[in-house]
Parts: C-alpha cells; structure tokens; sequence
C-alpha cells in the first residue's frame, strides 16, 4: 500500500500559475497555460524523501518563476536537467531544492531582456529627469540602486538590456559552467565537452494542494 512515506510519483509534472498563490493550502489558482512541462520527472518518495529529474535524452525544461524586481511580475526560467528534492510529509515538504540550468542562448535573449525591462517600469517617471542628470533626489532607493548600477551608456534615466549586458559583474556571474546538452538540445551531460548553460538553484517549503485537470 503506497504511502506519503514510500511511493512512486503520482504526479511529475511541475506547474507554475499565473500569480503566486496563498500559500496556505487554501487559494484557488489557474495554471498557466504554458506552465506545464513537455516531459515528466522520474523518481520516487522513499523513507519520506523526494528526488526526482528529467530522464537523459529530454528536450523538456524544468519552468519556475521568480520576482527579483519588487512590484513587477516574476520573471520565469526554464531549466536544463531539472531536478526536485524535498522531504515530504502529509502536510506539506520541507528542505525542498529545484536545481538545473539555465542555457545561454536564454540567458541571453529571455533572461537579461526581461531583467532590464522589469527594473526600468520600476523606476516612476519623476525620478528619470534628474537621473539623467545624476540628480536622484526624486528617486526611491530601489530606483537609485538600479540607475547607480546599470544606466551609465548613455546616462538617460533608463535601463536597457545593452547596459545590463555589458556590465563586468553581469557577465562574470552569467558565465556558462555545466555541459548539460547535445547539438540537438537534448539533456545528455557532458555530450560536447564545451560549457553550455548557467548552474542554477533555489530552495522551497510547500503545502499540500489539489489539481482538477
């Protein structure tokens, strides 16, 4: 008889709704219409314990989204050799970890584009003239965090991906360091010998939900 102790998977999907939930098992959410998965994890729970991954050989990515810009929507990524570990009870999980990577080619043309536009409808409209001009006084600190970091080619009170880019501490940290993928794109580790994506991982806590399909 399966319990919540020693079971395989019963669903191995990972969804991502539109907003975030309530996260107090009682919120009622949509899923978002792309935020299925196209292939399933394998694994199982055993002696309480979840672990979980995308089968070598998939195309799939692992989606998850976060908010890095306050007041601005997530910002999904859609992961490499997905992975999925946590210690789980009846209640809920805890000690939950979401690893894989982030490819290259989405860092370049998802992730920065999205990262530089969420930070600019940030900054409020009164606060660009004088930032132009190095005058942040009517900026929050938020704001004047972002221009100080980012808006320096040309110095217009804007934020662009150009300038996110090309800044020496973005492109160190977006260095790619795993081999994960084919010349097909296919989750097949070390197939080329050459670092194609960005290592990537978060940790959660959830609760218990139901899914009507």
């Amino acid at each position: 008889m399966a319990t919540v102790t020693r079971e395989p998977l019963a669903s191995r999907r990972l969804r991502i709704a539109p907003s975030p939930p309530a996260f107090d098992g009682s919120d009622d959410f949509a899923v978002a219409d792309d935020g299925a998965m196209l292939d399933e994890l394998e694994g199982s729970i055993v002696d309480g314990s979840l672990v979980a991954e995308l089968p070598l050989g998939s195309q799939a990515r692992l989606p998850i989204q976060l908010a890095l810009v306050p007041g601005q929507p997530a910002l999904r990524l859609d992961l490499v050799g997905g992975q999925v570990a946590a210690d789980v009870t009846a209640s809920g999980c805890s000690s939950g970890r979401v690893g894989g990577a982030i490819t290259a080619e989405d860092l370049q043309d998802k992730f920065l584009p999205d990262f530089a536009q969420a930070m600019d409808a940030h900054i409020p409209a009164q606060c660009r003239p004088g930032a132009a001009t190095g005058d942040y006084s009517m900026c929050d600190l938020v704001s004047k965090s972002y221009l100080g970091l980012f808006d320096d080619d040309p110095r217009d009170g804007t934020i662009t991906t150009a300038e996110v880019r090309d800044r020496d501490l973005v492109a160190g940290l977006i260095q790619p360091d795993v081999d994960l993928m084919d010349e097909s794109g296919n989750y097949l580790p070390d197939a080329e010998g050459e670092p194609d994506s960005l290592s990537f991982g978060v940790g959660f806590d959830c609760v218990v939900a139901e899914f009507a399909e």
